[in-house]
């Protein structure tokens, strides 16, 4: 460990060098030993800590708050957006039966919340219907060869 590696571990987690983790323990203290620099960082620390632990914590105001919501109420508007931002939204011109049911899903669950759920489900479906086709496929071409395989396998 180098002087700048000690003063970024000393900012890090403390002039108490005992509670640091063990890999920067043991080379800060190996460090200390052979650096008169090292422990001058070390005494700055302990010297700025007591310092700032010797002042009185300075409150705020017990209205600061107030002044300040009265302030940014009292302040001018912002500035209308850039007319991009500003149009208004695409008009659609005919609804579908699947944009009629997602319109109405939607209304029923948070927006954000039925677009990853309808692509989970459909994916989960399609996995579903694909493994059956597999499994009758490959037995017979029967479409109870999915049953006969589950039930063989409990037996």
């Amino acid at each position: 460990m180098d002087i700048d590696d000690f003063e970024d571990q000393v900012d890090r987690w403390g002039e108490d060098v005992a509670a640091w983790p063990e890999p920067s323990r043991t080379q800060a203290l190996a460090l200390l030993k052979v650096s008169a620099e090292a422990r001058e960082v070390l005494a700055d620390a302990v010297a700025l800590r007591e310092a700032l632990a010797a002042r009185p914590a300075v409150r705020a105001p017990a209205d600061l708050a107030d002044r300040i919501l009265a302030a940014a109420r009292a302040a001018e508007p912002l500035r209308e957006p850039a007319p991009s931002l500003a149009s208004p939204r695409r008009q659609r011109t005919a609804a579908s039966p699947w944009s009629t049911a997602l319109a109405a899903l939607s209304g029923a669950v948070p927006r954000p919340a039925w677009r990853p759920a309808a692509v989970l489900s459909v994916c989960f479906l399609l996995g579903f219907a694909s493994s059956f086709l597999t499994i009758a496929r490959n037995q017979d071409q029967s479409a109870l060869g999915f049953s006969d395989s589950l039930f063989r396998s409990l037996q």
